[in-house]
């Protein structure tokens, strides 16, 4: 635990470029066509420091460990796993920031004269989970800084998008009984990509976070000791699927209706 509260502490200060963007991409689907513009805008100025630091990096080589933390040992201590050590050109992974700002505004930009309106709940939040999976794999390819990594990570946007999924369903006049259901078919969109990724990443050996192959052996806390040498499907499964699918998605509903709570209510009596 010590180890994964300390990486946290070390992503801090990347938050301030990985969440801004994430809040603006929830607020704009409720904005008009000036707000929209507005937000591109934005998120093209926040790309240019990208652009910049790829330019200054142009003639510099970036090494990064790509890790993963599991249990292991007889004490079933977190254990601090590389999955893969990148090198790579030093103006990669700042051009992976800079699409990953650059696309959305574009596509804003493009859906700027759409009517206000709050949009289906798990399906937009699934997508921006998904685009932050993605660029948190391609800053990994790239050798990216690990904090970074840490810091666009799914988990900590998915603080961010609990609410506002709430709000959403709150607008749209849903029943707790549907808002419950929206909830659980976002974990189910989102845990299902990450299981996807994850299958084709191991099998194939491509590295990332998603690449269990090189973890031979851990103390799983529910199945107790285990080897996956020459197994990678059996890794896949018992660090992906079995925890994503079980435990992630439960995690999602009861972690939603806690943090979805007020804005779900406040939505719908500001609609009423």
């Amino acid at each position: 635990m010590s180890q994964i509260l300390q990486a946290l502490r070390e992503a801090l200060p990347w938050l301030v470029w990985t969440l801004p963007p994430l809040l603006l991409l929830l607020v704009a689907p409720l904005c008009g066509t000036r707000g929209r513009t507005t937000i591109a805008t934005v998120l093209v100025l926040g790309a240019l420091p990208m652009g910049w630091l790829a330019f200054a990096q142009r003639a510099a080589v970036a090494r990064a460990e790509v890790v993963n933390r599991f249990p292991a040992g007889p004490d079933k201590t977190p254990t601090r796993f590389v999955i893969e050590v990148v090198e790579r050109p030093a103006w990669q992974w700042p051009l992976v920031g800079l699409a990953a700002l650059l696309v959305p505004a574009l596509l804003l930009l493009v859906q700027r004269e759409r009517r206000p309106a709050p949009p289906a709940p798990a399906l937009h939040c699934a997508l921006l989970g998904s685009h932050a999976l993605a660029v948190r794999l391609a800053l990994e390819k790239t050798a990216a800084p690990p904090e970074l990594h840490w810091a666009i990570g799914v988990s900590l946007p998915l603080v961010l998008l609990l609410p506002f999924l709430g709000a959403y369903c709150g607008l749209r006049r849903m029943p707790v009984a549907a808002w419950v259901a929206q909830l659980f078919l976002l974990g189910l969109l989102h845990r299902g990509v990450v299981v996807a990724v994850g299958w084709f990443c191991t099998t194939r050996h491509l590295g990332t976070h998603l690449d269990v192959s090189p973890i031979h052996e851990v103390n799983l806390f529910l199945q107790g000791p285990m080897n996956f040498r020459d197994d990678p499907a059996g890794a896949w499964t018992a660090l992906l699927l079995i925890p994503q699918l079980a435990i992630w998605i439960p995690v999602t509903v009861a972690l939603g209706l806690l943090l979805g709570v007020v804005p779900y209510m406040a939505a719908r009596r500001r609609k009423s």
